[in-house]
């Protein structure tokens, strides 16, 4: 049996066009509901000035300077402060995984699950525990392991999303979880520096997988069930 924990967090943006927090923090509340019967923790008191790549980018005189790559959907962002504050929040993931890992040093896997994941297509409480139930009863876990869309390929040079991961799911061994991070973090870092762009967490792991050489196990799904359900027996 594998010891894990679901992790996953909020950080509202009243700005967002497609749904409201209040919609979010009623989703979160599924979720917890469905991972019950589970260790988890779910982050819900951090602010935006809270999240590393923001202290970063107001500490190091880049301010008005660091925008998101991709362009902002309208029907998704009033504007692009907003698309930037989610770019922020998703590269936050990492780093909430860490502090759980930290805070409980008994589990070996660390899970993270997007807060909202239950808007998805398909998605229900169920999938979740059937997900949980599966993961429970693997003999291990040893790789990082990911669901997404696209083969392996280099990451488009622009930094749109090209779907190589999907990003509300990734199951990650506390033996690959400081130094994945240290290195998510030291490779947004230095691309917010030559290019004054962030890009959403999911390609910089993506970045991680073909640049860097990371050993993770990526299983073919699409958004929504398919990312819990199609996770391998084994």
């Amino acid at each position: 049996m594998v010891n894990f924990k679901i992790v996953s967090g909020f950080i509202p943006l009243p700005a967002l066009r497609n749904i409201r927090p209040e919609q979010f923090k009623e989703l979160g509340e599924r979720l917890k509901s469905a991972v019950n019967a589970c260790p988890n923790i779910f982050y819900e008191d951090d602010q935006i000035s809270d999240c590393w790549a923001h202290k970063y980018i107001v500490r190091n005189g880049l301010a008005g300077q660091i925008w998101p790559y991709s362009p902002s959907p309208p029907d998704r962002f009033a504007d692009r402060t907003t698309h930037l504050q989610s770019c922020i929040i998703m590269h936050q993931k990492q780093e909430w995984l860490c502090r759980a890992a930290i805070e409980d040093p008994g589990p070996d896997v660390f899970v993270w699950i997007d807060y909202g994941v239950l808007k998805q297509t398909d998605m229900t409480e169920q999938v979740v525990r059937n997900f949980c139930d599966r993961l429970l009863n693997r003999h291990s876990v040893s790789l990082i392991e990911a669901p997404g869309i696209s083969e392996r390929r280099p990451v488009d040079a622009d930094e749109k999303s090209w779907d190589r991961f999907c990003g509300s799911v990734v199951i990650e061994p506390r033996k690959h979880l400081f130094e994945l991070s240290r290195q998510m973090k030291a490779w947004t870092i230095r691309k917010m520096h030559e290019d004054k762009m962030i890009s959403i967490e999911s390609n910089t792991l993506a970045h991680m997988e073909y640049d860097n050489r990371w050993p993770i196990r990526w299983y073919q799904a699409w958004w929504g069930a398919p990312m819990f359900d199609n996770l391998p027996a084994e």
